[in-house]
């Protein structure tokens, strides 16, 4: 713990994942081999810095107890056998009661990640309401065809205001989501 492991992969890993996922040229975490050749042409840091980001983001959503459980369930339940990437995240959605194939499919399947913007806010007493929308990410700036536009990911979206993190998380999986936030009263 001393360490800070964690801190590191987020300076390290993930920023490496990110800003190699930005182009154009990225590829999927997850991609058809036809030829053993093929294996070597694909697990780059894309497949293992954006893959461990993203199996730690799974973990920050199930939670740790419910990530746990479900991978001992996959373990247990495909030990000495062959698996394919959809068996864990059956696992983990069996455990946690959240679509994790849906969220999981979305980001190893996809090329790239998404912005997400705030493009409109309406505040009340009790209330925010926010229009979220979210579109492919490019660092270069390179505009987006109508195909690259369509591009959509299943985003967990958790919020938190002054008195902590709301219980609630929603799941953004078209272009464009509502997200409302309670307010603590008296603000």
């Amino acid at each position: 713990p001393d360490w800070g492991m964690w801190d590191q992969f987020t300076t390290g890993h993930l920023s490496s994942a990110m800003r190699l996922d930005a182009l154009k040229s990225s590829h999927p975490i997850q991609v058809p081999i036809r030829h053993a050749e093929e294996v070597e042409e694909v697990f780059d840091a894309i497949s293992y810095c954006k893959g461990g980001s993203v199996v730690k983001m799974a973990r920050a959503v199930l939670g740790m107890k419910a990530f746990q459980k479900g991978l001992g369930n996959y373990m247990k339940r495909h030990a000495y056998g062959n698996t394919e990437t959809y068996d864990l995240w059956k696992a983990w959605e069996e455990s946690s009661g959240m679509p994790v194939q849906e969220m999981m499919a979305s980001w190893t399947s996809t090329m790239g990640f998404p912005l997400v913007t705030v493009t409109e806010e309406k505040w009340e007493k009790e209330q925010v309401t926010l229009t979220l929308e979210q579109e492919w990410f490019l660092s270069d700036g390179s505009p987006l065809s109508e195909e690259d536009k369509e591009k959509k990911w299943c985003i967990p979206i958790l919020t938190c205001t002054a008195v902590g993190t709301q219980k609630d998380m929603i799941f953004m999986r078209e272009k464009t989501a509502t997200v409302v936030i309670p307010l603590p009263s008296g603000n």
